[in-house]
């Protein structure tokens, strides 16, 4: 009598809902002592492969201090599609965000004038991992790199999900 044992190997499947999804994360630019800030992205992710949602975030300049305070900030607005390549439990995507930004320099906040350098374009790609610490939290890293005060610049983004 001959038998033979078929072995299978399993793995984990992510178990994160479909549905609304919000991120907050924080960010610097490279080198660490010029731009740092906070964004807040609020989304739907449609299946395991993809998510789209809109954002808003606060990045001060850390080089243009007067008396200790900020001089000059800026206001991303955007539209935020990622795109995951795994359904694991750590998750590697590639995320793509275009907008606007608006910022104060020496002068106000100007929503009108688009050639003063402190307003301009987002665009902002990233690439990075994100692990699945339960069915609602995850954590989110990612190396971007993107235009802030109209410069291109590498960031590091490190947040949560929910």
């Amino acid at each position: 009598s001959v038998s033979a044992t078929k072995v299978t190997r399993t793995t984990k499947q992510s178990e994160t809902k479909y549905g609304f999804q919000q991120m907050i994360n924080l960010e610097v630019a490279l080198p660490l002592d010029t731009f740092a800030g906070i964004s807040y992205t609020a989304g739907y992710k449609f299946n395991h492969w993809f998510l789209g949602g809109l954002g808003v975030g606060f990045l001060g300049n850390l080089e243009r201090r007067v008396n200790q305070r900020l001089d000059s900030f800026y206001i991303p607005t955007y539209i935020h599609l990622r795109g995951y390549m795994s359904n694991k439990r750590w998750k590697p995507y590639a995320s793509l965000s275009f907008g606007a930004f608006w910022g104060k320099g020496n002068g106000e906040i100007d929503l009108v004038n688009w050639n003063n350098k402190h307003n301009g374009v987002l665009v902002d790609g990233a690439l990075g991992v994100e692990c699945e610490i339960n069915t609602t939290l995850r954590v989110d890293c990612a190396l971007s790199c993107g235009n802030i005060a109209n410069i291109f610049t590498p960031q590091l983004k490190v947040g949560f999900a929910f």
